[in-house]
């Protein structure tokens, strides 16, 4: 495993937008969601105020702290939240970005053993144009409900004409 800033002390760690001198650290970082927790202590928000800002909710602003991304959606997404995070706090995107895990997840690794179409969309939607059978269904049963409102019409056109001639 390539040492891309993990397990180095934060003073170590280049990371532009991070000032290290202007309060005592004593954070170790090692991962991602520590360099920005830190960085979020740096500036004395709460989570909450980083949440209200990224419109997520505390507990997602705490599980990427944590690195629990498992509690999060696809890698995709948490690296998109780790990106606007870390513009929040005027650091490096792309340093923090580094310390994510190269692991894949459950979420690709659920994906990548999808089974592939048995055939190309394109001939699928084509096969089923071919198909006249279903059309004749749905069109016998559109003529049937066309003869029916047809029919439910006069009724109540030829009623209404007897009420007429009735009274006069």
């Amino acid at each position: 495993m390539s040492d891309n800033g993990m397990n180095q002390p934060l003073e170590q760690l280049d990371v532009p937008g991070l000032d290290l001198h202007s309060k005592p650290m004593l954070a170790v970082v090692d991962t991602a969601g520590s360099l920005l927790s830190a960085a979020r202590r740096q500036k004395e928000w709460t989570v909450q105020q980083v949440a209200d800002q990224l419109k997520l909710s505390s507990k997602q602003v705490v599980a990427i702290e944590l690195n629990q991304f498992e509690a999060l959606p696809q890698m995709v997404i948490v690296r998109g939240f780790i990106r606007a995070y870390a513009k929040l706090l005027k650091i490096d995107a792309n340093a923090v970005i580094a310390l994510l895990p190269n692991e894949v997840g459950n979420d690709q690794l659920a994906s990548a053993s999808k089974p592939a179409l048995s055939t190309p969309f394109l001939e699928s939607r084509l096969s089923l144009v071919g198909r006249h059978d279903n059309n004749s269904k749905y069109l016998l049963g559109a003529a049937l409900l066309g003869v029916l409102a047809l029919a439910f019409f006069l009724l109540q056109k030829f009623e209404h004409a007897d009420v007429v001639n009735k009274f006069f």
